[in-house]
């Protein structure tokens, strides 16, 4: 949202996106990270450098400044990386084998249970008091998830012993053979990378349909986010029995099929479908050299 006010532009505001997402490649080095040192002081430390980043978005005024917005957005989702590997070895660490599934489940529902109140929270606070006050916020979040960190009682493993780089290396040829080896499970990476990659242009076309397709500010935006938060916690209640009644390939055909169908949802809108075309069709592409309402590509 800032991006689009300072820069007027829905590319510019969908490169915080990109931003957000690029230190995805960077997950392997991360996850080794975390299996080589103490991952409670790894989490507090990484939470509080994220604080002292997002404090920089304070200098942020002009539209010649987006880069400080995209550096931001780099480091907030590396931290998420780390977060994400260093909590998953740390619940295993806290609890017995026997619970694990239940504290992951647990923990993945409180993750996507916020997206419904985050967004709109964080919107509400850049349209009230604008982009530097949503820094301070957040920054002050990062600061009270390493105070709570503090707290936690836990024994940790040992960290793994250091392995020769040529052992690392073979791991991870290891493990893109493996896909490579079931043709099914490479058939379904192809396929989810490929989808996340065209997800990747909703989010600048999120921004276009807020502004044109329904007229309204960018801090829109937000509610949008949340209901994407909803509809994410109801997909995570019904994957689990519909992956059991249709199987995986069938889930992620179904999956795509809804993408698919939200993509041309949001087509028609921002193309804007003349009043007189969604009930009759060909009678209006007969019609067009005689209405102006509806034009000849319809």
């Amino acid at each position: 949202m800032w991006a689009k006010d300072l820069s007027g532009s829905s590319s510019a505001a969908g490169l915080v996106f990109l931003a957000l997402a690029a230190p995805v490649v960077l997950f392997p080095l991360i996850g080794l990270l975390a299996d080589k040192v103490h991952r409670k002081p790894l989490l507090i430390w990484a939470n509080l450098a994220g604080a002292a980043v997002a404090m920089t978005l304070l200098a942020v005024q002009t539209a010649g400044q987006l880069w400080l917005l995209y550096g931001v957005a780099f480091a907030y989702g590396a931290l998420g990386l780390v977060n994400s590997a260093a909590q998953t070895g740390l619940v295993r660490d806290m609890l017995p084998a026997r619970h694990l599934d239940t504290a992951n489940g647990l923990l993945t529902t409180i993750d996507q249970g916020l997206r419904i109140f985050s967004p709109v929270l964080g919107s509400a606070l850049y349209a009230a008091w604008g982009g530097g006050a949503l820094a301070v916020g957040v920054a002050a979040c990062l600061i009270l998830t390493a105070l709570v960190l503090r707290t936690v009682q836990v024994r940790e493993s040992a960290p793994e012993p250091r392995r020769p780089e040529h052992s690392r290396r073979r791991e991870t040829v290891a493990g893109l053979l493996h896909l490579r080896s079931v043709p099914l499970l490479w058939r379904m990476v192809v396929v989810s990378a490929a989808a996340f990659g065209v997800v990747g242009v909703f989010d600048s076309s999120l921004f276009e349909l807020v502004d044109k397709g329904l007229g309204m500010d960018a801090a829109f935006f937000g509610v949008l986010m949340t209901v994407q938060g909803a509809g994410s916690v109801l997909g995570g209640l019904i994957a689990a029995p519909v992956l059991r009644r249709l199987g995986p390939v069938a889930m992620i055909a179904v999956a795509l099929a809804l993408l698919g169908s939200a993509g041309l949802a949001m087509t028609a809108d921002l193309a804007g479908v003349p009043p007189c075309c969604p009930s009759r069709w060909a009678r209006c592409s007969r019609r067009a050299s005689r209405s102006p309402g509806c034009p000849s590509r319809w």
